[in-house]
């Protein structure tokens, strides 16, 4: 059956049907890079990036969106590697959340007790 056919008879776009066709016959070597892209600081430097900020999350000090731009731009231009951040944003946005600053709210006022400030300078003495 022709492609112009088969997507008359399952209502489904020409144009889908024949890119969904050419990846069914490439080899799965080619599939693979072709599916996968590249990350831009690499395996290494993306995992210790995260643990930073990880790191700097449990020691209370919370990074916002242009501060990690900043700090993956200086860290690809160190390395001579272009940067793509928001790629990094997408694989790691159930670890990561960056926010956009705002007023202190009512529950973070709440949770201003005595046991998270002794953890905050607990940790801030071992820094």
């Amino acid at each position: 059956m022709r492609s112009q056919k088969a997507a008359k008879t399952f209502n489904i776009p020409r144009t889908t049907l024949q890119t969904l066709s050419k990846e069914l016959t490439l080899t799965p070597a080619v599939a693979a890079r072709k599916k996968l892209k590249r990350k831009t600081l690499g395996e290494e430097l993306d995992t210790e990036l995260v643990n930073h900020l990880l790191i700097m999350k449990q020691k209370f000090y919370g990074y916002i969106r242009s501060d990690l731009l900043l700090m993956a731009y200086q860290l690809a231009v160190y390395n001579g590697i272009q940067t793509r951040v928001d790629l990094f944003l997408n694989r790691h946005k159930e670890l990561l959340s960056l926010r956009k600053p705002c007023e202190t709210s009512f529950a973070r006022a709440l949770s201003f007790n005595k046991e998270n400030v002794t953890n905050f300078f607990g940790l801030l003495k071992e820094a």
